[in-house]
């Protein structure tokens, strides 16, 4: 009897999820009709700055369950319902948009990159306090940079890499302010660490469907 309640507990999860993403392409389709922030005007010093809120997932717990959970909900409910003309949009009126990053610079707000777009962050102290979020062939790349991820709580923010979007870090130091971070991956997207140092705080992945983590000369990563 347990068994077949466990049973009917792993389908009805499994029936979820395959809801939420037989529906990205409904979010792929309505996401081009959201607002967008003009990050070109705020790069003119190579220092970004904006009130943006941060989005919103609720309280999080040290559990690979609620970070599957998270990564669905910013699929289906916030990336829809939360995105502003506040937060930085990079690949919208240029599908192809490369923004490049590489002088000492703090973000605070939600970084969400579309289409064929490009981040790179290089040879800085980059400060961030946000999601990082990569949609469709999206790739972002954070090489020789001293990456602070300034939170207040545990699993407070997340990268999310969504569709065959790609997140490349290497030759870095990586902070999350000693506390837990996530990384929340799926479909056929990519991560990426290389020679990073975890000096401060580690990573909880959740990784779904055919997406891949590849972690190399990187200590305490997760």
């Amino acid at each position: 009897m347990r068994y077949l309640l466990f049973l009917f507990v792993v389908l009805q999860l499994f029936a979820q999820n395959r809801e939420t993403l037989d529906r990205f392409d409904s979010i792929r389709n309505q996401i081009n009709t959201l607002s967008v922030f003009d990050l070109s005007a705020q790069m003119s010093n190579s220092s970004i700055e904006s009130n943006s809120r941060a989005i919103s997932i609720g309280n999080s717990h040290s559990h690979i369950f609620d970070i599957i959970e998270k990564t669905n909900a910013m699929n289906e409910e916030v990336i829809l319902s939360s995105l502003t003309v506040e937060d930085i949009v990079i690949g919208f009126e240029d599908p192809d948009e490369i923004v490049v990053i590489d002088s000492d610079t703090m973000i605070t707000g939600n970084f969400v990159l579309v289409n064929n777009a490009q981040l790179i962050i290089r040879d800085c102290t980059y400060y961030h306090r946000g999601n990082i979020i990569a949609m469709h062939n999206t790739r972002v790349f954070i090489e020789d940079v001293d990456f602070r991820l300034l939170q207040d709580f545990i699993y407070q923010y997340m990268f999310i890499v969504l569709d065959s979007a790609g997140v490349e870090i290497g030759n870095s130091r990586f902070n999350s302010a000693s506390l837990p971070s996530s990384v929340g991956i799926t479909s056929r997207g990519i991560f990426t660490m290389d020679s990073v140092n975890m000096d401060g705080g580690f990573i909880t992945f959740g990784i779904m469907e055919s997406a891949d983590v590849n972690i190399r000369y990187t200590e305490h990563s997760a």
